[in-house]
């Protein structure tokens, strides 16, 4: 245990009590030009970060495990945290720096979650990376998801009709197909089939949250596109991305995106095997992305562009017109 000297500090009284309302995530704590963690979550973070783990207090019995980064290049540190899992909460000061020694007001502005990294610098850019909602029986007669790119905007819902395990099948093939980071369920779900979604999807977050996240209407914002007198299972999963969007990252509101419907009908459905079989995305070797498809068609300039043209190969168009449409605007660009 720590000696109370060391963690009685204003400044260890501060993080401790902001830490106390973020358990769940590690805790960079803005510290001038630096985001430093403390205790447990800098003994986590050192070795996955690969930096240097320190102590505060060194000239105390028992001081305080701590290491740091850069608030410049913190982005790049952020992202490989929630890659790997894990959840980082941004504790910022909200006060200017004055005359004097007086401690200085921090909060918590965002949290960042696997499926909710923003677009900072950082590895795999051209990947898309999806938070994703799901609710089905017996909340619902059908099955409903809702997905969100947040880099990008991209919100889109769709359902899948009936019960049993055709359906469920059909929700876990498109849900594979979304290629989420992180995964909402309520309880019951997570008791009922948390370990297919485990074993289909492995490395991808799955978050329990509470169920009224689910309620239509108490979502905190109605974009475009979005019922909030709707009990369909489509419009509750989407309430429960709406409502995750909130808790952790509110500015992002301000910019809430239409809400984008879709039938599984509108497009080729490739199921896993056969992406895999055709390495579509990952290449049989070590699941990387060289010699891929999408890494001999990938010729865009910016990261969005790539994440553009990996939806359009994960979601074939088989309407004529709507493949016309597509061919006319890139002729034209071109």
């Amino acid at each position: 245990m720590r000696s109370s000297s060391a963690l009685e500090t204003p400044m260890m009284k501060q993080y401790l009590a902001i830490k106390k309302t973020q358990p769940n995530a590690m805790l960079f704590y803005r510290m001038g030009d630096f985001y430093e963690l403390f205790l447990s979550d800098a003994e986590k973070a050192a070795p996955l970060l690969d930096i240097t783990l320190t102590t505060r207090d060194k000239g105390k019995s028992d001081p305080v495990p701590m290491c740091g980064v850069p608030v410049h290049s913190a982005d790049g540190y952020i992202k490989k945290l929630a890659e790997l899992g894990h959840r980082v909460a941004i504790c910022e000061q909200v006060e200017a720096a004055a005359g004097g020694k007086r401690l200085l007001r921090r909060e918590v502005v965002e949290v960042i979650t696997p499926g909710l990294v923003g677009d900072p610098a950082g590895l795999e850019s051209r990947s898309e990376v999806a938070v994703l909602a799901i609710v089905g029986p017996p909340a619902n007669e059908d099955w409903g998801l809702a997905s969100l790119e947040v880099s990008t905007g991209d919100f889109r819902t769709t359902r899948v009709t009936g019960s049993g395990e055709q359906a469920e099948g059909l929700l876990l093939e498109e849900i594979q197909r979304v290629a989420p980071r992180e995964i909402l369920l309520r309880e019951q779900e997570r008791e009922s089939y948390g370990d297919r979604l485990a074993e289909r999807l492995p490395g991808v977050a799955l978050t329990v949250v509470a169920a009224e996240m689910f309620d239509s209407a108490s979502a905190p914002v109605c974009p475009d596109g979005f019922d909030p007198d709707s009990t369909a299972a489509e419009m509750r999963a989407a309430a429960a991305v709406l409502s995750y969007l909130g808790r952790n990252q509110p500015a992002a509101l301000a910019h809430a995106p239409r809400l984008r419907p879709y039938r599984l009908g509108e497009s080729m459905v490739l199921d896993a095997a056969t992406r895999a079989h055709l390495e579509l995305f990952e290449n049989a070797e070590d699941r990387g992305r060289q010699h891929t498809l999408i890494d001999l068609l990938d010729r865009a300039s910016t990261p969005l562009g790539s994440r553009r043209l990996s939806r359009w190969l994960r979601y074939p168009l088989v309407d004529p017109v709507r493949i016309a449409g597509r061919q006319d605007a890139v002729a034209y660009l071109a």
